[in-house]
């Protein structure tokens, strides 16, 4: 992955994503390049900022090929999300639940249940202005938790995985999806 790592600015909060990222999970090196950002509002309040990496971005994608990589397994993907406002822990479980009832069946959610309360779980306090939530997606359905550059857990899913990918990139998402897919589209 050439080029410099440049700041990208989400346009409404204003909050800045790096352009590559890079880690190492588990002895292995990984380099994401930013596809898009979007920002969660409710009515007229802007929540958080965030952002959505991918492994491979170095070729063009039609927008549906773009979302159905993004919710498949392969790949290593992450979405970092900052808080532009201080929420509290019940509202942010209460959202999550619902992102993944949206976007699973009834039964589906029943499977990943014990998941989904694990994430929830991670929100004992108030998230503040400034924080930030790593949703880190490696291959085989595992995920991991990064709160405050704090590794917190990881799930390991295909169907919580998508279900997870699905609430910013599905057909139901909180946010404009086509943002965080339109440079590489």
């Amino acid at each position: 992955m050439a080029g410099p790592v440049r700041a990208v600015i989400e346009p409404e909060t204003k909050r800045e994503f790096p352009s590559v990222i890079s880690f190492q999970h588990e002895g292995r090196n990984y380099a994401l390049k930013i596809t898009g950002t979007a920002a969660r509002k409710k009515y007229f309040f802007k929540i958080y900022g965030m952002a959505h990496y991918l492994e491979d971005t170095d070729r063009k994608r039609k927008k549906e090929e773009a979302f159905q990589e993004a919710l498949t397994d392969g790949g290593a993907k992450q979405i970092t999300i900052e808080y532009v406002r201080e929420v509290g822990p019940e509202k942010i479980r209460a959202v999550l639940r619902e992102g993944f009832q949206k976007n699973t069946t009834p039964k589906e959610f029943e499977e990943i249940r014990p998941l989904v309360d694990e994430l929830c779980g991670y929100f004992q306090k108030p998230v503040k202005t400034g924080e930030r939530f790593i949703l880190r997606r490696l291959s085989g359905g595992k995920v991991v938790f990064i709160l405050q550059d704090k590794e917190m857990g990881t799930a390991r899913s295909p169907l919580f995985a998508r279900a997870l990918w699905s609430i910013w990139l599905g057909e139901r998402s909180v946010v404009e999806r086509d943002k965080l897919v339109e440079m590489i589209v």
